[in-house]
């Protein structure tokens, strides 16, 4: 019996080594930068309560096409966006202040800022007014998600 009791203790300090030797899962969490770097084509398009483009198509026909579009931050500061035409625009981006995507400005293209609704790693939800003489103002919404 008085073996035991070392060969206890023993067993006791190489459990706690173990214990302590082993890492939990310490994944830092992605920046908004990091999130957003990637290249995005458009899930739902609203321009102010009407749905213009789903994909896939909603029981009403899409009145747009935006199949063509994508929207790349290729870098922390660069990004391409190709239009509905297929027009490529290229330039630089930023988030309005300190990595909080509330705001992103674009130095090339219309519109040259969207706010931002939403940012995670399958979503990006931006959202701008366009002033039309003709029409007045109409609000988008655009859905983006990772192109594949």
């Amino acid at each position: 019996m008085k073996n035991l009791k070392p060969f206890s203790w023993l067993l006791l300090c190489i459990l706690v080594s173990l214990l302590a030797a082993c890492k939990g899962d310490d994944a830092k969490p992605k920046s908004k930068t990091e999130m957003i770097s990637k290249n995005w084509k458009v899930r739902l398009v609203r321009v102010g309560n009407q749905v213009v483009y789903s994909n896939p198509a909603g029981s009403t026909p899409n009145s747009q096409n935006y199949d063509a579009y994508r929207l790349n931050f290729t870098s922390a500061t660069a990004f391409t966006l190709i239009d509905i035409n297929g027009n490529t625009t290229s330039g630089t981006w930023e988030f309005d202040e300190n990595q909080n995507p509330k705001k992103i400005t674009f130095s090339t293209g219309n519109p040259s800022e969207v706010n931002v609704e939403t940012l995670s790693d399958e979503s990006l939800i931006v959202t701008y007014t366009v002033t039309n003489p003709k029409t007045g103002s109409n609000e988008y919404r655009i859905e983006l998600i990772p192109a594949q």
